[in-house]
């Protein structure tokens, strides 16, 4: 199993990955909760012998999906150790031969602070969106719980790397990762059950970004919600397409142009900018 394609395309360094994978044909990886353990025990020796950090998880019956922190190559290490051991138990336990999941796994680098808070409760919320359950805490095989405070997950993780991202006291960042998990739509979560590009994954997080600006109140510098949408989109390097996709609204032509004009902001004070990073 070879570095995925999208980490060939990304050359970064340290980092947040969402990792996720499905089986072979679409077809169940997990039957039993031995297979759920047999997994989660490969992936805490991975992660232990590869040096990356584990910090979110939520397994599905024929797909996974991870948080891992660490190099590019660490994570390769990791997740070739993981797949190739979960696939040589797989085979062996149901006596066959062949691929156990699609193709490599998937992993997609996370831009900034908010959207790695967001692809988390993403994480989180699959079991919800999928219809296997009404609470993200009641599902038995995520880390949910330990970000909540709650006894009882399968493989501990430690949640203040993510935590931290939201309040400096922890309870206060554990109500307020809560009360984002409320706030967010379910039906909006896909399973995974497809794919996603890189150009997907990009248009995703344009309209997380765009969230987080219409939350926010006009800026002293007379920014609307789009504008600075925009910006966080340039500054996180997101393709104009992509924005254009998403604001275009019939006709993609005053997006670029306002992006235009933007780059020539940028270009003209860059230090303003900096000073207004992305969330």
């Amino acid at each position: 199993m070879g570095m995925p394609t999208a980490m060939r395309r990304e050359k970064r360094g340290e980092g947040a990955w969402h990792v996720y994978a499905r089986g072979a044909r679409r077809l169940g990886l997990f039957y039993e909760d031995d297979h759920y353990r047999r997994f989660l025990c490969l992936l805490e020796k991975g992660v232990a012998t590869s040096g990356c950090s584990l910090w979110a998880y939520a397994l599905m019956s024929n797909h996974y999906h991870l948080i891992v922190f660490g190099t590019p190559a660490q994570l390769a290490g990791c997740m070739q150790a993981v797949n190739h051991g979960f696939a040589v138990f797989f085979n062996e336990h149901h006596g066959v031969a062949g691929h156990t999941f699609d193709g490599p796994y998937h992993a997609h680098f996370q831009r900034t602070p908010y959207l790695l808070v967001r692809r988390v409760a993403y994480v989180f919320l699959n079991p919800v969106a999928a219809g296997i359950t009404l609470r993200a805490e009641d599902y038995a095989w995520s880390s949910y719980r330990d970000f909540v405070g709650l006894p009882g997950a399968p493989l501990h993780v430690d949640p203040d790397p993510v935590l931290r991202l939201l309040h400096h006291d922890p309870q206060e960042a554990r109500k307020e990762f809560a009360g984002m998990m409320c706030r967010l739509t379910p039906g909006r979560v896909e399973s995974s059950e497809g794919v996603a590009t890189a150009a997907a994954v990009a248009r995703e997080q344009f309209e997380w970004l765009l969230d987080a600006a219409r939350a926010r109140q006009r800026t002293d510098d007379g920014e609307d919600s789009e504008e600075r949408a925009l910006r966080w989109g340039l500054q996180c390097g997101i393709p104009p397409r992509i924005m254009a996709g998403v604001l275009g609204n019939g006709t993609p032509a005053p997006v670029y142009w306002r992006l235009r004009q933007l780059r020539k902001k940028l270009e003209a004070d860059p230090e303003r900018y900096r000073r207004l990073p992305p969330p």
